[in-house]
């Protein structure tokens, strides 16, 4: 089965606002291919941590990921990438 896995980076701004675009493509996706396990995750809610995101990563063990971010959330993009691509999660993941 396929699974992806959504991810909304995190900022410091402290206005939350709901991540439509994940959600669009959660929707389209569980509608016209159920066979696709889709979970999102939002960085910004109750201040998740990126050891929370790991843990997260590896008991869902996704096979494609997709982040979704702003411009202001660079910086949390790049960090949630550089975790996923680390080596002690690409062994797991595969």
């Amino acid at each position: 089965m396929q699974r992806l896995l959504l991810i909304k980076a995190s900022n410091d701004f402290p206005a939350i606002t709901f991540p439509l675009g994940m959600m669009y493509i959660s929707s389209a996706l569980k509608n016209q291919h159920p066979e696709i396990e889709v979970n999102l995750f939002d960085l910004r809610l109750k201040r998740e941590t990126y050891k929370t995101f790991e843990e997260k990563l590896l008991a869902f063990k996704p096979t494609v990921v997709g982040i979704s971010f702003l411009s202001v959330e660079i910086d949390s993009a790049r960090e949630i990438a550089r975790r996923i691509r680390s080596e002690e999660h690409t062994s797991e993941l595969q």
